[in-house]
């Protein structure tokens, strides 16, 4: 259980790097070695989830890597976070200003679903700029 925990520590450093200014430093490469992490541990899940023991060992000890190694990621980090956290990471990774074109191009062209994704990120990032908008044009009025 101790590689995985190592491992664990390794991939939140990764997703704790897709929102900062580092991502400008990322290559094709790393995006896909990111995305390898995520399937890594959806299979972790798959294998831990059905012994609540073990499972509840891991996340046990990766709170305490999470506390010790004072990672925020803003969620809750346990094991069904790490084995979802494909979303999160390309979520993060579409909203960071500082993602190259390149990249950007290669997350979209290389997965039909993330092409979903991106259309629904949009929406949302829309939404969001919209109903921020009407809030402020109610302060000016009030």
């Amino acid at each position: 259980m101790e590689g995985l925990l190592l491992n664990s520590l390794a991939y939140l450093r990764v997703l704790s790097k897709a929102s900062t200014t580092q991502i400008k430093e990322w290559k094709i490469e790393d995006l896909k070695n990111a995305q390898k992490w995520s399937t890594f541990f959806d299979k972790v899940w798959q294998q831990l989830g059905s012994n609540k023991k073990h499972l509840a060992r891991f996340n046990n000890e990766l709170l305490q890597i999470v506390q010790n190694h004072k990672i925020n990621l803003g969620v809750t980090v346990d094991c069904q976070f790490l084995a979802q956290s494909r979303s999160f990471l390309e979520k993060t990774l579409l909203m960071n200003p500082h993602l190259s074109t390149e990249l950007f191009h290669e997350m979209l062209t290389c997965d039909p679903d993330m092409q979903k994704f991106c259309a629904a990120v949009i929406k949302e990032m829309d939404l969001y700029n919209a109903l921020t908008e009407i809030s402020t044009i109610l302060q000016t009025i009030s």
